[in-house]
């Protein structure tokens, strides 16, 4: 973290300082996302900057349901899959309950509020907070919708536990093909009105992710200033994007619903360097389902001079395909896993252990059967180790714990 000069009272480029907007009452600031805007650098700063916040009138509530702290500001737990992605996610009823009940002015800062399209359960979550906090205050960051999906895509590569994996899908290539329900997402002027309805126009503000229009060119600064922070705040950039290699392999990754042990190994061994890239003309339709939607938040927000609120540069994405396999990248991905699946051993760490509290407990009873069970765990733990157990390893295995069991009973 650093610490920057002290700032001028008047540099906020977009927007109200949130302090000035109330001089009473208890308040209550929702930072709903977007994803892909910097919010985990965001909750990180928050979290490692608490002390600031207590100076500026607010209380960071990090903690996931049932008071889980995860030590880096971001709170999990609040939301659930519907059984059709393409309706996002459920958001838990004891969220505003939760908020509301925790002593002072309340900071809340998750990104998965954006998953949220019902205006029901929005509509409803107004009513709950409202019983518990005078001043409601929603800031959304934005960003250009090709850049977006680009980022979200490769995210949700890493793991399907992301729920931008089951949105966009496993497609193995930068920019997932447009679908009409990404409109329930990527269309801007629809999703804030949902906030706007029940909220009011005045107390959601979008801002750009775009450093020309960010204090300091920086999220974390710019979300600090906003606040009234008399101190520019700088966090550690988190959540870095995967390369070319490694986000097309766990696109398939996901295919197969690969186990997270075998996919962090396995990525140890990939090359995780350079950027998959969309065809430029790709990147440019893709965004053209959005650009009148965006016109019409810029005239309702006024946000920056752009008509379509975003600039039109395309010039940073390729004429050819950059998101397709070479001959050569190909065969160097395929030689690496299978480097890496010959590393993975054959007993995996926790059966590996109990394997060696056994070794120990029948040199005190049995030297010989614990120098043949060694010789096992030498053979297939770590080295030489290939994924799965074989028969022969599996039935001598069972021959080996029957009679340990046996020695621990008759001794």
């Amino acid at each position: 973290m650093t610490i920057g000069p002290e700032i001028s009272e008047t540099a906020c480029p977009t927007g109200l300082r949130f302090e000035r907007m109330h001089n009473s009452g208890r308040k209550l600031l929702l930072h709903i996302g977007t994803h892909k805007t910097g919010t985990s650098s965001i909750q990180k700063a928050l979290y490692e900057n608490q002390a600031c916040l207590d100076d500026l009138g607010y209380k960071f509530y990090f903690r996931g349901k049932g008071g889980v702290d995860r030590k880096t500001g971001i709170s999990g737990g609040w939301f659930d899959r519907n059984e059709d992605p393409r309706d996002g996610l459920r958001l838990s009823k004891e969220l505003a309950e939760t908020l509301g009940n925790t002593e002072g002015n309340i900071l809340f800062c998750q990104e998965n509020l954006s998953w949220v399209f019902s205006r029901e359960t929005i509509q409803s979550f107004h009513e709950e907070l409202k019983k518990h906090f005078e001043h409601i205050s929603i800031v959304i960051y934005i960003r250009r919708q090709d850049k977006l999906a680009i980022s979200h895509h490769q995210q949700g590569s890493k793991s399907t536990e992301f729920f931008s994996s089951v949105f966009y899908g496993s497609e193995n290539k930068a920019l997932p093909s447009y679908q009409d329900y990404f409109q329930k997402y990527l269309n801007f002027h629809e999703r804030i009105a949902l906030w706007t309805d029940a909220f009011g126009k005045d107390q959601v503000q979008p801002r750009v992710f775009d450093k020309k229009y960010l204090f300091g060119e920086d999220v974390v600064s710019d979300f600090f200033n906003m606040l009234g922070a008399t101190e520019t705040i700088r966090t550690d950039w988190v959540n870095e994007s995967n390369g070319f290699v490694r986000t097309k392999v766990n696109h398939l990754f996901n295919r197969i619903d690969m186990e997270r042990h075998r996919r962090e190994k396995l990525n140890r061994r990939l090359d995780n360097s350079g950027r998959l890239a969309p065809l430029r003309q790709e990147a440019t339709d893709f965004y053209s389902h959005f650009r009148e939607s965006n016109c019409k938040l810029n005239q309702q927000f006024n946000l920056t001079p752009e008509e379509f609120l975003f600039d039109d540069d395309f010039s940073s994405y390729p004429n050819a395909p950059g998101d397709e396999w070479t001959e050569d990248s190909a065969n160097d991905a395929i030689l690496s896993l299978l480097v890496g699946i010959k590393s993975i051993p054959a007993i995996w760490q926790g059966n590996a252990n109990i394997l060696l509290q056994c070794i120990s407990v029948l040199k005190e009873i049995d030297i010989q059967s614990a120098s043949e069970l060694q010789q096992l765990y030498d053979k297939y733990y770590p080295d030489h180790a290939r994924p799965g157990l074989s028969r022969s390893f599996r039935d001598r295995s069972a021959r080996m714990s029957r009679k340990i069991m046996s020695l621990l009973t008759n001794s």
